[in-house]
């Protein structure tokens, strides 16, 4: 039996060809992105497909959010260039509290960092604004996943 097709990086985000292997299962993860569309659109598709999804607009609130119970949380997913804090300072005030909590940027900037940078600060996986769906749902399934083996 052969797999659908899969979209290309940077077609728009929906259901559609979206393997059931890739969805969630319950999962709660942490998002966070300063654009409101972006947030909104994500934590619906999210939700769509098996995720518990909390989503800020500041990383600020979602630290509130996650202090209140790191625990909760399975993973979280950030952009890099927010307002009062990037992704990599908010990455390390999570990690700082949750050592080894996967974290997955979603980002269109790099502002000048690497990969490895980004990586050597405690994220897992880089994703590319724009991502299709499936980019998104596998880099999600991938480090949840290597979570459990």
């Amino acid at each position: 039996m052969s797999e659908p097709p899969r979209p290309p990086s940077g077609q728009p985000l929906t259901l559609a060809n979206l393997r059931p292997e890739l969805h969630g299962r319950g999962e709660h993860l942490l998002h966070v992105d300063d654009e409101p569309t972006v947030t909104l659109s994500i934590q619906r598709l999210l939700q769509k497909i098996g995720y518990q999804v909390a989503s800020f607009n500041t990383p600020h609130a979602a630290l509130a959010n996650f202090h209140a119970d790191p625990h909760r949380f399975h993973l979280v997913l950030t952009d890099l260039m927010m307002p009062e804090m990037n992704g990599l300072q908010f990455t390390s005030e999570i990690l700082a509290v949750r050592p080894g909590l996967p974290v997955v940027m979603l980002s269109a900037f790099g502002a000048g960092y690497s990969t490895d940078e980004i990586r050597r600060c405690g994220i897992r996986e880089v994703i590319a604004k724009p991502a299709a769906l499936a980019t998104i749902a596998e880099s999600l399934r991938r480090v949840l996943d290597s979570q459990t083996s």
